[in-house]
């Protein structure tokens, strides 16, 4: 079993068993999308609740209404950027605040409870904040230095006079920039399980490090191969949503919900296989749980009492 397929088709189970975690991550993003539509509905509705062209965004999708729709002067979109900037934030938040308890659930051998997954929580946000922050500047170094070696690459091809070099050098180069990128989100997801097992902020960034230098081909498969099939799924839900009547909007709006679980559940299953790989790869880490608690003398016998004087 361990072999990759043998990790992400026990990934798949785990991800079923532990599917709470997966329900509050999809019931966080629909709350905080509803409380984002409310400025964009509020914008838009005072124009279209008392406009006939209202049907015809209603009923389908027209461009021309649209954009007519966008050049009013009682619409000013701009000004809906910032709450959409503040609920992707909050919505980040809230994904990093709910990542320990999967991950604590992911990790042990049985079905967390709602006290238990909340309270991992809650116990291990604060660092796993922490290794939010300071990986940031770490993804932006990486990725950037990138970015400039493949324009450079990219202007050294455009001067060539084979006309098939641009295409290859720029196909080329983002390749290698996905691959980094999922390199470093492979080493983010072991760092933050050696931050539970272990609870050592440091040393569970170097166990990440380790870890990857250990397994990073089979984890690379593990994770391509699940994010192929959730690109399928993805695909075929959007074909089937395009080929939806422009009149059934509830339909369209399930549809689009079930492709967004789809999208959670991809990430969710990548994270279950990658935690069945780190259990069976870091066995000599301690867990956090396991910490040995001082054991108290055990109470010896009492003194007598001297007797009473007669």
């Amino acid at each position: 079993m361990a072999r990759s397929g043998g990790y992400v088709g026990r990934g798949a189970a785990l991800a079923r068993r532990d599917w709470p975690g997966l329900a509050w991550l999809y019931l966080s993003n629909l709350v905080l999308a509803a409380l984002a539509s409310t400025a964009l509905s509020a914008e838009f509705g005072s124009v279209l609740n008392t406009s006939l062209e209202a049907q015809r965004l209603a009923r389908g999708f027209d461009a021309a209404v649209f954009l007519d729709l966008l050049l009013r002067p009682e619409v000013t979109p701009r000004l809906l950027a910032p709450a959409s900037l503040f609920f992707a934030i909050a919505f980040a938040l809230v994904t990093l605040f709910l990542t320990p308890g999967i991950v604590q659930g992911f990790l042990s051998g049985e079905h967390l409870r709602m006290g238990a997954f909340f309270q991992a929580c809650g116990r291990w946000y604060g660092r796993f904040f922490w290794f939010a922050v300071l990986t940031l500047p770490v993804f932006g170094i990486v990725l950037g230095v990138l970015r400039l070696a493949r324009d450079a690459l990219l202007s050294w091809a455009e001067k060539s006079p084979e006309p098939r070099l641009y295409f290859y050098v720029g196909l080329g180069t983002l390749l290698v920039m996905w691959v980094a990128a999922v390199v470093l989100r492979l080493w983010f997801d072991l760092t933050q399980f050696a931050l539970v097992h272990s609870g050592r902020f440091w040393r569970s960034i170097a166990t990440g490090i380790r870890l990857l230098r250990q397994g990073c081909f089979r984890l690379l498969w593990i994770y391509c191969s699940i994010s192929l099939l959730g690109w399928l799924g993805l695909a075929a839900g959007l074909w089937l949503w395009v080929k939806l009547p422009p009149e059934r909007v509830g339909l369209a709006f399930l549809l689009g919900q079930a492709i967004l679980i789809v999208w959670l559940g991809t990430r969710y299953w990548q994270r279950a296989a990658e935690a069945l790989w780190f259990r069976e790869h870091a066995p000599a880490l301690l867990p956090a749980a396991a910490v040995p608690v001082p054991m108290e003398p055990a109470p010896g016998p009492l003194p007598a009492s001297p007797a009473t004087p007669q």
